[in-house]
């Protein structure tokens, strides 16, 4: 169907569709893009993307019962616990136009090409009054092509802007990557370049992952990319904002570092690059960008006849959290091999090695404002890991850092999340469904979770404590006995349910 400058009402009698064209009854509703949001046209193959539309009452009595007809192909409808809290259900009810309440939100899931021109009106968005006799089409209808995602990379070169790192050692420091119209051509030249005032070089970081979808710079909407041009030596050197990260070293001892670096763990995070033997760099990293490890050179799929399958590195810390290997300073696989071997990890922690039955794709956690993030390791031979599984005691390497100031992230599915030590922290479920676990031993500190979704399924396990409640300008506080309390941000009213242990 053409929905240039038509009406998009249809009459449906014995299956049988009629245009607005040569119908001169009202739209029963007019479907039309939301105020503040565009409809996406492109989907990467990656993650669904999202549209969404106001549908309106457009008659002058309530309309009970209204129901999404039909879809295009790829494209679902999200009936519960949408984005907004005017969220179309299966079934809503509308009241009269110009009266608080004649619309809501409907809110799409795409996970593939649309075709916005479609002659199957089956095949596109329709909204219908109960029987679907009286329908009105989506003005415009999506319309959505699908764009190779993946882009294949090997080597990175690294700025990091510690500017601020001194004064707010718990602070974002910033990381830009050789892009944009003017990049670091090679090694030699990388070799040669001296950053400019405030900026640090990161050790060469040969990639272990093979392709990448980069969403992102930091703070920007999907698909958008700031760049820098530094005044280094040579000038003229482009950048492209890559991520934030908060960096510690754990476990720290101060006698290992010269200052500035012996004044905490986030300091030796910020002005160390390479951490002592048996200690590591731990990084909250926000980072937009997808990551594909191929089972076997070149993408060959496992099981073809002569593919060469690639050997994967791990780390797993004692607490059972996974990481793989993403980077390393060396640049064959020999070399990394003999790394990874010769790295000195803390007590605890173990190495392994392994083939991968498949591709492995790997996504960030996520947070609220589009928030992405990774967690990341590096070990004293500067190989880095990100982890890909959450242990079953739900304890992770940020809640052991020293001292208060890295978030403590869950991943992307189901987790529990465990608080060890009694001082204020910033805890995100990352996504899935969460238990958020506070000990009696835990006697001081404010612990916020960034994105508690009570109604979603998540839970807090209080360890027995009792608490009273109080609601603040962040949210609901739950104040426990042993004197930690807990702030459900952006949270106005409580449950005693959602209290499971």
């Amino acid at each position: 169907m053409n929905n240039h400058g038509k009406k998009s009402i249809i009459r449906c009698t014995l299956l049988t569709f009629f245009f607005a064209a040569t119908v001169s009854f009202a739209l029963p509703f007019n479907i039309t893009p939301k105020t503040g949001t565009s409809l996406p046209n492109t989907y990467n193959g990656v993650l669904p993307t999202t549209a969404y539309y106001t549908v309106q009452n457009n008659t002058g009595t309530s309309r009970i019962g209204n129901y999404v007809k039909s879809l295009p192909p790829n494209v679902t409808q999200i009936q519960e616990n949408g984005t907004y809290s005017d969220t179309c259900g299966a079934t809503f009810t509308l009241a009269p136009k110009g009266v608080t309440g004649d619309s809501c939100t409907l809110q799409l899931s795409v996970t593939g090409a649309v075709n916005g021109l479609d002659s199957n009106q089956n095949n596109l968005t329709f909204v219908c009054f109960p029987g679907g006799v009286s329908c009105a089409g989506a003005n415009p209808q999506l319309n959505i092509a699908l764009v190779s995602p993946w882009s294949p990379l090997s080597v990175a070169y690294e700025i990091i802007y510690i500017a601020n790192a001194a004064q707010y050692p718990t602070s974002f420091v910033q990381t830009y990557k050789d892009a944009g119209t003017n990049p670091v051509p090679n090694d030699t030249a990388w070799d040669a370049f001296t950053p400019p005032l405030n900026y640090t070089k990161n050790t060469t970081r040969y990639l272990q992952f093979n392709e990448q979808v980069f969403l992102a710079s930091p703070g920007q909407p999907v698909g958008s990319t700031t760049y820098i041009t530094t005044a280094g030596s040579p000038p003229g050197y482009t950048w492209g904002a890559m991520s934030n990260a908060i960096n510690a070293m754990w476990p720290f001892d101060s006698s290992q570092y010269t200052f500035p670096s012996n004044l905490g763990p986030f300091e030796a995070g910020n002005f160390t690059t390479t951490p002592p033997a048996g200690v590591v760099k731990v990084t909250a990293n926000y980072k937009a960008q997808y990551m594909k490890f191929y089972a076997s050179q070149n993408g060959v799929p496992p099981g073809t006849p002569g593919a060469v399958p690639i050997l994967r590195f791990f780390i797993t810390d004692p607490w059972g959290n996974e990481y793989i290997m993403h980077a390393s300073a060396e640049d064959n696989p020999t070399d990394v091999e003999t790394s990874f071997n010769a790295a000195v990890l803390p007590a605890g922690f173990t190495k392994t090695s392994r083939y991968l039955d498949a591709d492995f794709i790997l996504m960030p956690a996520r947070g609220p404002d589009n928030a992405y993030e990774y967690t990341l390791l590096r070990d004293n031979e500067n190989n880095t890991y990100h982890q890909t599984k959450w242990g079953t005691d739900g304890i992770v390497i940020a809640t052991q850092v020293e001292a208060a100031g890295i978030p403590i992230w869950g991943g992307l599915t189901n987790n529990r999340i465990k608080v060890t030590q009694s001082f204020d922290n910033l805890i995100y479920g990352g996504g899935g469904t969460n238990v958020f676990i506070f000990p009696s031993t835990l006697t001081a500190g404010t612990n916020t979770i960034a994105d508690f979704n009570g109604p979603n399924g998540d839970t807090l396990n209080l360890d027995g404590q009792t608490y009273s409640m109080v609601v603040t300008s962040e949210g609901v506080e739950l104040l426990l006995q042993n004197g930690a309390s807990v702030v459900l941000k952006g949270v106005f009213y409580f449950e005693n349910s959602w209290v499971a242990g």
